[in-house]
């Protein structure tokens, strides 16, 4: 079994289309089709149904999907560490992050942890917030920064190490009626249109506004970078964490304090029970210090 194989597998079961997957992977079709069925050959299974309609997975073949995608990964993972090995660091340290929240406290950590930490080479990956979870859970993070509150709370592997609280504020365009206002309260603004990520169920709005009030959210993308330009170009109004105030990386956006606001919410670093390295362990001392410092 070779990593191409692998890697055929995983796109002809995206596409569930051989020419559509060959022509992702740069081979012509013939190759595909023999590369999949010396995999199966070699696995002892049937992997796809070919159907006049497209292909089909079987339980066989889904059941491999998952595993094919995590060796793909794990060899990933192994060719970027022998690179940083052979370019003359002595650990890697993967570090997950969801979003744009922890954006500026990374610069801080990360620029007193290499001067700490010379020959330790950190690798950083953001994704979302169950995603950076899963990948600490099957060993591709070494830790990661999340909400308390997280599907996979209380299971057995996880451990967490709180490290700061806040609530949302208002996040309005410069120019919004409102940019000039020391505070604001909940019933001022329940009425405005807001700016949400793709719909998030998760975020704040969801939790602090009746019904009514969602019916007037404005989907944003999924990045916080088109949540900032539709805010800033005045399509809606967001809440955001008060901690993306600080520093006045946003100079096109006014951040409003909400006086009567009840939810606060917890953040950690997460990692796998037993399985934190030394530099796992003395980033995550360094980043607790640093962020109750900050």
């Amino acid at each position: 079994m070779e990593l191409r194989q692998l890697r055929y597998f995983i796109s002809a079961a995206a596409h569930l289309n051989f020419t559509k997957a060959a022509k992702e992977c740069y081979i012509v079709q013939s190759s595909m089709t023999e590369q999949i069925a010396n995999l199966e050959s070699e696995l002892g299974v049937k992997l796809f149904d070919r159907l006049p309609r497209g292909l089909e997975l079987t339980d066989a073949g889904s059941f491999f999907l998952a595993r094919a995608k995590a060796l793909v990964q794990e060899a990933r993972r192994t060719e970027a560490e022998m690179n940083a090995f052979q370019a003359g660091c002595r650990a890697i340290l993967r570090v997950g992050y969801p979003g744009e929240l922890f954006k500026g406290d990374l610069m801080n950590i990360l620029g007193h942890y290499r001067r700490e930490n010379p020959h330790v080479k950190v690798l950083l990956h953001q994704m979302s917030r169950r995603l950076v979870l899963e990948r600490v859970r099957d060993g591709l993070l070494d830790l990661a920064f999340t909400a308390c509150e997280n599907p996979f709370l209380g299971e057995s592997w996880l451990e967490l190490d709180t490290i700061l609280e806040d609530g949302p504020c208002l996040v309005v365009g410069r120019d919004h009626p409102l940019a000039d206002r020391e505070y604001v309260t909940l019933e001022e603004i329940q009425g405005l249109t807001y700016v949400s990520l793709g719909g998030d169920r998760e975020s704040v709005i969801y939790r602090i506004f009746p019904e009514e009030t969602l019916r007037r959210i404005y989907v944003a993308g999924v990045d916080h970078t088109s949540a900032e330009i539709l805010v800033a170009g005045g399509y809606g109004v967001g809440l955001w964490s008060e901690r993306l105030a600080r520093g006045n990386r946003y100079p096109e956006l006014r951040f409003i304090p909400i006086r009567d606001c009840p939810v606060r919410k917890k953040y950690a670093i997460a990692w796998r029970k037993n399985k934190l390295t030394q530099e796992g362990e003395r980033f995550r001392d360094l980043a607790h210090r640093l962020m109750e410092d900050g």
